[in-house]
């Protein structure tokens, strides 16, 4: 209940002529009135938003944007279990046919927002070590391989990517049928042994160049 009433608080300032947060990002471009709906959780430039539980988009490519959503529509993320976040997301996607996935891919792939800022704290030395291995697919700066199917990690928010990799970690995302990228994740976050670990990783990737130039 809290989410929906912020949500809906959320579209009435994006709506309301003459209201301005200074605090948002700038867009590159007007949301078009069919997507406004994203900006609801994700923010006018995708940048995301942590009181909702939801992550920067702007700084993902349009392919990966594009493969989640499917993934949503197929259910292979948000079925019977999932956190209610993601239950949401389902809920939502549901209505997209794919011609409409793949715009609003190509739309979220236009825009940019500022770098996250870090939350987490941890040994940056020891997460570099950790690092090597998501490096092979990841890229050894974070900025992903679409041929590999791993997303871009420098520039996201610490906090998602810690919620996520302990989701990985517990089988409440990545076991679906049919998730095979989901699979791979679930193997390799073996070698994260605790949340000391993530963290650590996750404090190495923060300090990656976080210019959010596109893949």
């Amino acid at each position: 209940m809290k989410k929906v009433v912020l949500c809906i608080l959320s579209l009435t300032l994006v709506l309301s002529p003459g209201i301005i947060c200074a605090a948002e990002p700038v867009t590159s471009q007007p949301t078009p009135e069919r997507f406004i709906y994203c900006t609801v959780c994700h923010g006018t430039a995708f940048q995301g938003n942590r009181s909702l539980d939801a992550p920067n988009l702007s700084i993902l490519g349009t392919w990966y944007v594009k493969v989640q959503l499917m993934n949503y529509k197929k259910m292979i993320r948000g079925g019977a279990g999932a956190k209610n976040h993601v239950q949401e997301m389902q809920q939502m996607v549901t209505a997209l046919d794919e011609d409409a996935i793949g715009e609003v891919s190509a739309f979220v792939g236009t825009m940019k927002s500022t770098p996250a800022s870090s939350t987490i704290f941890g040994d940056s030395a020891r997460g570099a070590k950790l690092y090597q291995s998501c490096g092979t697919c990841h890229g050894a700066d974070g900025l992903g391989n679409e041929t590999f199917g791993a997303p871009r990690l420098a520039g996201q928010h610490d906090w998602y990517l810690e919620r996520e990799l302990v989701s990985y970690r517990n089988g409440s995302r990545g076991a679906a049928e049919g998730d095979l990228y989901g699979a791979q994740m679930r193997a390799s976050i073996s070698m994260l042994e605790d949340e000391e670990s993530i963290r650590d990783v996750l404090v190495y990737i923060n300090t990656f160049n976080q210019t959010l130039n596109k893949n």
